[in-house]
């Protein structure tokens, strides 16, 4: 609800998140960072995607259906999380797919 007043420098006063990121080495700290980032991003961007609940999950359509396969950033965390605080998922699956993703690389088929 407050997520359009969301941003880095609040979160960086926030001494919950600081603890966090604290637990990890400080080598890794700089991806923290950048994953948290790309949250805020994602956080005001949650509806950005069309999505459906179904059987209590996130799914997007994929050609005539809908697959469960896709997600698209924290953007599909968010939606979990909209979605739950609307009745629409249980807690369990909220919690089942809200998650830190840490991308190492990418790979291109061609």
């Amino acid at each position: 609800n407050n997520k359009s007043s969301l941003t880095s420098d609040s979160l960086t006063k926030n001494q919950e998140l600081a603890d966090c990121v604290n637990m990890y080495p400080q080598q890794v700290q700089p991806l923290i960072s950048y994953e948290i980032e790309q949250m805020i991003v994602d956080c005001k961007n949650v509806t950005r995607q069309k999505y459906y609940v179904v059987n209590d999950k996130i799914g997007y359509k994929e050609l005539d259906g809908v697959t469960f396969d896709t997600t698209y950033g924290y953007e599909t965390a968010f939606a979990y999380i909209f979605e739950h605080e609307k009745g629409n998922i249980t807690e369990k699956a909220m919690k089942e797919n809200i998650r830190l993703e840490i991308v190492f690389g990418n790979l291109s088929y061609a």
